[in-house]
Protein backbone atom coordinates (compact mmCIF):
# COMPACT_ATOMS: atom_id res chain seq x y z
CA UNK A 1 0.00 0.00 0.00
CA UNK A 2 2.83 2.77 1.07
CA UNK A 3 4.26 2.11 -2.55
CA UNK A 4 1.21 2.66 -4.55
CA UNK A 5 0.85 5.56 -2.59
CA UNK A 6 4.67 6.45 -3.01
CA UNK A 7 3.28 6.12 -7.00
CA UNK A 8 0.25 8.21 -6.58
CA UNK A 9 2.44 11.06 -5.47
CA UNK A 10 4.87 10.90 -7.72
CA UNK A 11 2.58 10.76 -11.04
CA UNK A 12 0.45 14.10 -9.05
CA UNK A 13 3.58 16.16 -9.94
CA UNK A 14 4.34 14.89 -13.43
CA UNK A 15 3.10 17.20 -16.36
CA UNK A 16 2.05 15.16 -19.03
CA UNK A 17 -2.01 15.32 -18.24
CA UNK A 18 -3.31 12.52 -20.02
CA UNK A 19 -1.15 9.70 -19.11
CA UNK A 20 -1.21 11.23 -15.71
CA UNK A 21 -4.71 11.00 -15.62
CA UNK A 22 -5.54 7.26 -16.23
CA UNK A 23 -2.22 6.16 -14.43
CA UNK A 24 -4.12 7.69 -11.18
CA UNK A 25 -6.95 5.93 -12.00
CA UNK A 26 -5.12 2.69 -12.42
CA UNK A 27 -2.89 3.36 -9.22
CA UNK A 28 -5.95 4.66 -7.56
CA UNK A 29 -8.11 1.37 -8.20
CA UNK A 30 -4.60 -0.94 -7.03
CA UNK A 31 -4.42 0.92 -3.68
CA UNK A 32 -8.83 0.57 -2.94
CA UNK A 33 -7.55 -2.96 -4.02
CA UNK A 34 -4.79 -3.92 -1.39
CA UNK A 35 -6.77 -1.62 1.00
CA UNK A 36 -9.74 -3.88 1.06
CA UNK A 37 -7.13 -7.16 1.27
CA UNK A 38 -5.18 -5.49 4.40
CA UNK A 39 -9.01 -5.14 5.99
CA UNK A 40 -9.98 -8.72 5.00
CA UNK A 41 -6.65 -10.16 6.41
CA UNK A 42 -6.87 -7.98 9.39
CA UNK A 43 -10.73 -8.95 10.07
CA UNK A 44 -9.15 -12.81 9.30
CA UNK A 45 -6.42 -12.39 12.36
CA UNK A 46 -9.16 -11.03 14.91
CA UNK A 47 -11.37 -13.98 14.01
CA UNK A 48 -8.95 -16.22 14.85
CA UNK A 49 -7.99 -14.48 17.81
CA UNK A 50 -11.05 -14.24 19.07
CA UNK A 51 -11.52 -18.18 18.56
CA UNK A 52 -8.18 -19.33 20.22
CA UNK A 53 -8.74 -16.86 23.32
CA UNK A 54 -12.27 -18.50 23.39
CA UNK A 55 -10.34 -22.14 23.35
CA UNK A 56 -7.82 -21.21 25.53
CA UNK A 57 -10.81 -20.13 28.46
CA UNK A 58 -12.51 -23.56 27.88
Amino acid sequence: MFMRYTRLSQLNQTKDELNTTSSLINEGKGLIVAGHKLVFVLETLHDHMQRSTKNQQI
